[in-house]
């Protein structure tokens, strides 16, 4: 039931990480055969161009620590890796990629989390038999058009972030209005402009 992902480097990856993703090796869906306790993600960087890292159904506090996601670890390799173009790939992650997804997960904490050039930064979403709870530390979202996106969390507890810079300019403007509740913040799902009156 325990699991660690730990020191490695993804360079041409299209999901990451997946923690209680897949049916379990019976076939029974992931909600049924896949929960696990207590996973561990330690120094796991590189770029992922759907998802970084997808997990969920997760019982008792899993970690994440030193975790990077950016497009640079694959634009920058040797040529004999045939990397592409780094304005290719910001497109295609700012268009269709998201850092993290996270489900049901219970008290799990990351710290030193660093994600960049994605649609979505974070992405809370319903849970499989439960709501996220957990809490982020030093962690850094950037140039994205939503830091956090919280589509469902558990009203209890919620979630935490704790010095937790993050900013979200729209691509072009350098501006960040429109990303969040106050100046500079986009700890919140991305709002439509005001309307004129």
């Amino acid at each position: 039931m325990l699991s660690t992902v730990a020191h490695v480097t993804m360079l041409n990856s299209y999901r990451g990480v997946g923690v209680s993703t897949m049916p379990s090796d019976r076939g029974d869906p992931a909600v049924q055969g896949q929960v696990h306790e207590s996973a561990t993600l330690q120094d796991v960087k590189g770029t992922a161009l759907r998802n970084g890292a997808t997990a969920g159904n997760g019982a008792d506090v899993g970690t994440g620590e030193d975790v990077t996601f950016a497009n640079s670890y694959w634009a920058k390799v040797p040529s004999a890796y045939r990397p592409p173009a780094r304005a290719a790939l910001d497109r295609w992650t700012r268009a269709n990629g998201t850092g993290l997804v996270l489900g049901d997960l219970e008290w799990d904490q990351f710290s030193k989390i660093a994600l960049s050039d994605y649609r979505a930064g974070i992405q809370v979403v319903k849970g499989q038999q439960a709501s996220f709870v957990g809490a982020f530390l030093q962690s850094t979202v950037v140039r994205t058009d939503v830091a956090l996106q919280v589509d469902d969390v558990d009203g209890r507890w919620g979630m935490a972030l704790a010095a937790a810079p993050s900013t979200c300019p729209r691509a072009g403007t350098g501006s960040p209005a429109g990303c969040g509740s106050r100046p500079g913040s986009n700890c919140a799902a991305r709002r439509p402009p005001p309307t004129a009156t």
